[in-house]
């Protein structure tokens, strides 16, 4: 119940923004037990719409709308904690909105526990060395208890060399790389391995390779958005500058406009 008041509260927060899913109320049946209800969004997730091998134009202004999204939120205070396309939902005229708040804060209320994998090992530093010696079961399907592994940033993944385990707006920023990588491809980050490899090549620094439809400036915004620490990611308002500028700013500057 206290997940469901945190989330119906965060919701309540957000609304009136084209790309955050708008709030309408709660339900609480009790045949069916209490929910949230939201604006109805007829063509489902991003998910659904990358599948269908949108032009390079649309895939572009889905970047933007996500990228205003997100840069509401960070106006708001609010930390999202599972960004990702199927967490993103497409209205009746093609807009997209970020859904699914369930495991979001606003910054400075800190969950009681860092994540955890849910049958396996939340990865430390110690463990390390000795899963990349482990053979991978091919069915495996990893889940983590506050996240969804193959967009979880590596202070996430590997809270042992990070002064937190805590979802932050920088780790948001990571997740956001892996969205647009999402985009640019069509394929979701390492669709070649199943979930215990993604964590895995995350913490070790590797990275998707870039696909050959996506542009210079997207690309440079996503190889940023994902670097492995925290403070060399960009603001979400630099990103946003520099989406709107459709050129790409150098590290340094990237730093400097903080």
């Amino acid at each position: 119940m206290a997940e469901f008041i945190n989330e119906s509260m965060i919701l309540d927060s957000l609304r009136n923004h084209p790309h955050i899913v708008n709030f309408i109320g709660i339900s609480c049946n009790p045949d069916v037990g209490p929910a949230i209800i939201t604006s109805w969004m007829e063509h489902g997730t991003l998910t659904n719409i990358i599948g269908l091998d949108p032009p390079s134009q649309y895939r572009r202004q889905m970047v933007e709308q996500i990228v205003d999204g997100m840069s509401f939120l960070k106006a708001s205070n609010v930390i999202h904690g599972d960004l990702k396309s199927s967490n993103i939902l497409i209205s009746y005229n093609g807009r997209a909105c970020i859904a699914d708040f369930g495991l979001s804060r606003f910054a400075g209320n800190w969950r009681s526990s860092p994540p955890t994998v849910a049958f396996g090992l939340q990865i430390a530093e110690s463990t390390l060395s000795w899963l990349l010696r482990v053979p991978y079961p091919t069915d495996c399907n990893t889940r983590v208890g506050a996240g969804s592994p193959r967009w979880m940033a590596p202070e996430l993944l590997l809270p042992s060399q990070w002064e937190s385990a805590h979802t932050t707006f920088e780790s948001d920023i990571f997740a956001l790389g892996m969205v647009i990588y999402e985009i640019c491809s069509g394929k979701i980050p390492f669709h070649e391995v199943n979930e215990y490899m993604a964590m895995i090549n995350i913490v070790q620094g590797k990275r998707p390779h870039r696909p050959e439809q996506v542009s210079d400036d997207l690309w440079f915004i996503t190889t940023i958005c994902w670097a492995s620490h925290p403070s060399l990611r960009p603001s979400i308002d630099v990103v946003k500058r520099t989406l709107e500028s459709k050129s790409p700013l150098d590290t340094q500057t990237m730093k400097t406009r903080r």
